[in-house]
């Protein structure tokens, strides 16, 4: 059996459709379908994938960071190729690294950001429907309408 190496992952995801990151009971996340991917990757029982923070269900992500140590001879290179062809369209590994064994996504992340994207007019365009916030003005008040409604 090969050491243990542990990868730092670098993740886009559209979250339309997902439960989140977390794993659930029910529904898909993308924390269940890296660890999926990368069971079946690997051939390694047991494949843990952690965060450096949980996405709520529907939410995306541009460079969510993860942590994962895997008992593999794969170049980072080749785990990335292999987690993206066995992954859906919606979710790609963008960058694999190998790190120091100490590296934890969660504990060790120094900076996390948001950005909240917004719609003002009287319409919304189908193509900025599940990235933005519908804010339709009325006689120069602001009404939110919540996404997907």
């Amino acid at each position: 059996m090969p050491e243990s190496t542990t990868f730092k992952l670098t993740i886009a995801y559209d979250g339309t459709g997902l439960v989140g990151w977390q794993r659930q009971a029910e529904g898909t996340s993308v924390q269940g379908l890296l660890e999926d991917a990368l069971t079946r990757l690997t051939a390694t029982a047991g494949v843990t994938v952690t965060a450096a923070g949980r996405t709520d269900a529907g939410v995306h992500a541009r460079g969510q960071v993860a942590s994962t140590t895997l008992a593999t001879r794969l170049a980072p290179a080749d785990l990335q190729r292999g987690a993206n062809a066995l992954l859906p369209a919606a979710v790609r590994v963008l960058a694999v690294e190998t790190v120091d064994a100490t590296f934890h996504a969660r504990f060790g992340a120094r900076e996390k950001r948001y950005a909240y994207h917004a719609i003002l007019g009287p319409l919304m365009s189908p193509f900025d429907a599940r990235y933005a916030w519908p804010h339709f003005s009325q006689q120069g008040r602001i009404y939110r309408t919540p996404c997907g409604r």
